[in-house]
């Protein structure tokens, strides 16, 4: 039977004891490799997943090293906006993404204009 009422910090270190042989350079690897794909939050989700296994291996990695690895892995359309508005932390630039991701769809999906259609309701073709 499995412990219970494990923090993240320990299931993390059972995890990586239990795949030992596969974490290492391969982890390593994958962090560098990794750019967004798909949505943005499978892309933060995964970043995160990776970013907690190396911290296991090397907790003294700086924040630096993750913010440029996140904001790098980003798409076209969403990396240079982050990038202009110079975060400082992995946080920042997340909320900055969401926000990017956020004009993006809106551009893509513009409202109609209430007046737009009140006119088109009076003044049938």
């Amino acid at each position: 039977m499995g412990r219970r009422n494990l923090t993240w910090e320990e299931f993390i270190y059972d995890i990586s004891a239990r795949f030992k042989d596969n974490l290492g350079s391969k982890v390593v690897e994958e962090f560098n490799r990794l750019n967004q794909s798909g949505s943005l939050d499978d892309y933060i989700a995964k970043f995160e997943e990776l970013k907690a296994l190396l911290l296991l291996r090397n907790p003294t990695m700086p924040e630096p090293y993750f913010l440029e690895s996140f904001i790098g892995g980003l798409t076209v359309a969403v990396k240079p906006i982050v990038r202009s508005f110079k975060p400082t932390t992995v946080s920042e630039a997340i909320e900055y993404a969401r926000q990017q991701e956020e004009s993006i769809q809106a551009l893509k999906y513009p409202q109609t204009d209430h007046n737009e259609l009140t006119y088109l309701h009076q003044n049938p073709s």
